[in-house]
């Protein structure tokens, strides 16, 4: 059996339009551990591009949707390069709130992780309001994808601007529908 490709979707929000040194380190670490990276900045000044590696493909969007709206633009993107076909690929969502202390441990743990078709991890879970899986970092085997119900909820994600609605809709929302 060939092995998954791995793509990382990075949600990106500075509010002075940079890329702080810890991501920078978490994204130059991962370029040894994924396909194919997607940067996906609301918010990135010209001279913080030229830091990123001419690899990762940076999409630049309006300050509109919080990190799911930007998770679904990179998961659109890999799904347009890939032509719709996502079979045997792994996909790893991450946004900017987190602080990477020691990235390379992160991604080799997370990368290590065997995931199986119908699986969906993410580094931590919460109870609050109901019990989900937290946004900042979770992954999943894109074989998902191939129930209806699932690929019907990402392609409805729109933008909303109130971020209890984010989180009401999308975070929790995503455990949901994955139990």
């Amino acid at each position: 059996m060939r092995q998954s490709e791995k793509y990382l979707i990075f949600a990106h929000y500075h509010s002075n339009g940079l890329v702080r040194k810890d991501i920078l380190n978490f994204i130059n670490k991962s370029k040894k551990y994924f396909t194919k990276i997607i940067f996906v900045s609301t918010k990135i000044h010209l001279k913080e591009l030229s830091k990123l590696s001419k690899k990762i493909r940076v999409i630049k969007r309006k300050n509109i949707g919080y990190d799911f709206y930007s998770y679904k633009i990179g998961w659109e993107y890999i799904n347009k390069i890939s032509k719709n076909d996502l079979s045997n690929k792994k996909l790893y969502f991450v946004n900017s709130s987190i602080l990477f202390l020691n990235p390379k441990k992160i991604i080799e743990s997370v990368t290590k992780i065997n995931i199986k078709k119908n699986e969906f991890w993410g580094l931590s879970r919460s109870l609050e309001l109901t019990d989900h899986i937290q946004s900042y970092f979770f992954f999943f085997s894109s074989c998902l994808f191939e129930n209806q119900n699932i690929l019907n909820w990402w392609e409805k994600i729109k933008p909303l601007n109130l971020h209890y609605k984010v989180i009401l809709k999308y975070e929790l929302g995503l455990s949901n529908l994955m139990l």
